[in-house]
């Protein structure tokens, strides 16, 4: 019923084999059922997503720094191209 409803739902095809779910707070048996509805793998975590970590457990500032560094470079450079006024340590924790 899932893929019948996602498909009118819009144009759009969903290629099922390249998806993964994830879920959480069921047991395995629980899991895999749920799989077979969306015909699907099931995913695990942690896993990254746009570049950032997505975890079920608790993520340190260390953890993501590496996101304070992307977006530090992406504004720097926006500035260079554009009157912002940009301190380097403006997003010191």
């Amino acid at each position: 019923m899932p893929n019948s409803y996602s498909r009118n739902l819009s144009c759009l095809k969903i290629n099922f084999q390249k998806n993964e779910v994830f879920v959480i707070g069921v047991n395995s048996e629980e899991e895999e059922r749920i799989a077979a509805i969306f015909n699907c793998k099931v995913g695990s975590l942690p896993l990254k997503y746009l570049g950032v970590m997505i975890s079920d457990r608790h993520m340190f500032a260390a953890d993501l720094a590496y996101v304070h560094q992307k977006v530090a470079k992406k504004i720097t450079n926006l500035a260079r191209c554009h009157v912002i006024f940009w301190r380097e340590d403006s997003f010191n924790y």
